[in-house]
């Protein structure tokens, strides 16, 4: 069936699953990207690889493919610097 032949609703809805799918692709990419391998179970290629296979493999990394919280690689808690010690680069004066 054509895009035109398609019904209104029929459209909206597989539209709204393609985006879906597209942001739970970029989201898996982004997180194994940026994650470090120590956090990530099993081979970063092999999870590149596997985030392609729609929809299953964003999935399934998301889920499984991921150790801890991995906020370290993501300069949140436990980050090194004044943020990690309670204070702020922007409200501690220069020395």
């Amino acid at each position: 069936m054509r895009w035109d032949e398609m019904p209104r609703g029929r459209r909206a809805a597989l539209l709204a699953l393609a985006s879906v799918e597209v942001a739970l692709t970029a989201t898996a990419a982004a997180d194994l990207w940026f994650r470090p391998r120590e956090s990530v179970r099993g081979r970063k290629a092999l999870w590149a690889a596997g985030i392609l296979v729609q929809p299953v493999g964003p999935l399934a990394y998301l889920l499984w493919g991921r150790r801890g919280s991995g906020a370290r690689c993501r300069g949140r808690a436990g980050d090194e610097g004044p943020a990690a010690e309670g204070t702020s680069a922007l409200t501690t004066p220069p020395a």
